[in-house]
């Protein structure tokens, strides 16, 4: 990659910036900047973006990496899966 003026950009450039910003209000937690990935996969899948959708946002060539690695299940989308259910055993959609 590189920068507008032609510069080459160091690989680690993103990941050192990421670090100083959370260092800044004395976030303690560790966080990744590649762990940004997946939070975005998850995120898209909690609102039901379509899992081909996701692979290709995240330039994966395999989609198992997208469903395997990428995607995470959180408690609300399993609240939600429940919900969904009861309402099919019970008369709905």
């Amino acid at each position: 990659m590189i920068w507008e003026d032609g510069k080459y950009i160091q690989p680690n450039y993103y990941s050192h910036r990421f670090r100083k910003i959370l260092k800044k209000p004395n976030f303690d937690k560790v966080i990744r900047f590649h762990d940004l990935r997946h939070t975005n996969a998850t995120l898209l899948l909690s609102h039901g973006v379509d899992f081909k959708v996701i692979q290709t946002r995240l330039g994966h060539f395999d989609i198992n990496t997208t469903l395997n690695i990428y995607s995470h299940v959180n408690l609300e989308m399993q609240k939600d899966a429940t919900t969904k259910l009861n309402e099919i055993l019970h008369g709905g959609n």
